[in-house]
């Protein structure tokens, strides 16, 4: 498979300040708050590059975990998402549909994958299955805080928390044609590869979401 320049959208929100994660020993930190984390995604950035298709989806909702144990006032080296994507489309106007993603961000700037994706786009029988993952040829996330000061239950201002996350080198299986790509226009060569599965090792994903925690405060420590 060939490996296609995937290019990323990354927009700024509010008053934002991005800082690249180091190697020292960062964490995430927030105040006791209203539950769980929960966020949206910050532009059309949710991209997906899995040959010979770019997935891009419109939206994504994220939620922690029900008992979130950044609600609880504490620190921590992870933060989890669970991420809903939505208007998602390849090709300029196909429709895709990705499931659920579960991602796992470290504060010293890595992201793994704890569940599956599955990738379906509309009208096409065939479909991609990202498995979970945490190694990847190149990886990097990075956080920015934003203070937001319409919270009257937080006059000082509240601390919210943007992720950028540009990944390159994740492994997915295509099941079926087109998603196994190209193999001429012939209709014995397209029915030789229906059942055909194909691994690829070139995927890419770029993401930028905004994370906070009901009247509290989420933030990231260097």
């Amino acid at each position: 498979m060939r490996n296609i320049r995937l290019a990323a959208c990354l927009a700024t929100v509010g008053v934002l300040g991005v800082g690249a994660a180091s190697a020292s020993a960062s964490e995430f930190e927030s105040s006791t708050g209203g539950g769980a984390t929960k966020g949206l995604s910050i532009s059309k950035a949710e991209e997906f590059k899995v040959y010979p298709m770019t997935v891009i989806c419109g939206k994504a909702v994220t939620k922690g975990p029900a008992a979130g144990h950044l609600a609880m006032g504490v620190k921590s080296a992870t933060l989890t998402d669970v991420v809903t994507y939505s208007s998602c489309f390849t090709f300029g106007t196909l429709k895709v549909t990705v499931t659920k993603g579960e991602w796992e961000y470290n504060a010293n700037g890595t992201i793994a994958l704890l569940a599956p994706i599955t990738i379906t786009p509309a009208l096409l029988k065939c479909h991609y299955e990202i498995p979970p993952q945490s190694v990847f040829t190149k990886s990097l996330v990075t956080f920015g805080p934003e203070t937001y000061y319409g919270n009257t239950k937080l006059p000082e201002g509240q601390l919210k928390l943007n992720i950028y996350s540009s990944l390159s080198g994740m492994e997915y299986t295509a099941h079926g044609w087109p998603c196994v790509g190209p193999t001429g226009s012939t209709k014995e060569g397209k029915e030789e590869i229906k059942e055909a599965e194909e691994s690829g090792s070139e995927g890419k994903f770029v993401g930028a979401v905004h994370e906070e925690i009901s009247n509290g405060n989420l933030t990231w420590i260097k």
